[in-house]
């Protein structure tokens, strides 16, 4: 893993885009955020992640073995031996589709990273287990895409209600899909920078409402 530190101009530009942020860029200053330096070990990450709080992800990253982590053989071959994974059946068989694409050579870091971000979206979508909300993570956590606001993910959900006392939960289906789309035009080209921001916002029900 490495660290994507944001600068003045990358937080001068948030700002820009939605002067709201200013306070919450304040309190928080600069902030840095972990990602992922090959797309096979933040693949794994993202999918065991899925629907789970940081503490809970903690604890089941760290009850992987160290190889299954980054080895698509070892994984492959500890699934196919029904070695104990802590995830669920679904989780399981959507690793096990990863890394049997990254072993046969139909996936690679550079393969993916090459891809537009609506072919890989295709590639990985193609998968079962791994829907909108995974793939907008690679592209946040994994390519480092400037402009990726995760409106589907339940820390940005409550980072909005909380720096800009708005509820998309609230909102009935069409309408939240239509607001979704709305705040994605809004905050590009960093919509990246806004989605950090308001995970830290709610990791620490921070608002300056």
């Amino acid at each position: 893993m490495s660290v994507w530190q944001l600068t003045q101009q990358d937080v001068d530009e948030l700002v820009a885009c939605e002067p709201r942020m200013a306070p919450v860029v304040a309190h928080f200053g600069l902030i840095a955020h972990d990602c992922y330096d090959d797309s096979f070990s933040g693949l794994v990450a993202i999918i065991l992640n899925q629907q789970l709080s940081d503490q809970s992800f903690a604890q089941c990253w760290a009850r992987i073995a160290p190889p299954a982590r980054t080895d698509p053989g070892y994984l492959k071959a500890l699934i196919e031996r029904g070695d104990y994974l802590p995830c669920t059946q679904g989780k399981r068989q959507a690793l096990h589709a990863i890394a049997t694409r990254f072993v046969s050579g139909a996936f690679s870091h550079h393969g993916l990273l090459a891809l537009s971000k609506e072919e890989r979206h295709i590639e990985l979508g193609g998968i079962k287990g791994i829907g909108p909300w995974s793939c907008a993570m690679f592209d946040l956590m994994v390519a480092r895409e400037r402009d990726c606001l995760l409106t589907g993910d339940l820390g940005v959900i409550r980072g909005l209600q909380l720096c800009l006392g708005l509820d998309l939960k609230a909102l009935p289906p069409k309408e939240r899909r239509r607001k979704e789309a709305e705040l994605k035009a809004h905050f590009s080209p960093v919509g990246s920078f806004a989605t950090f921001y308001l995970w830290e916002a709610s990791n620490a029900r921070f608002s300056p409402l």
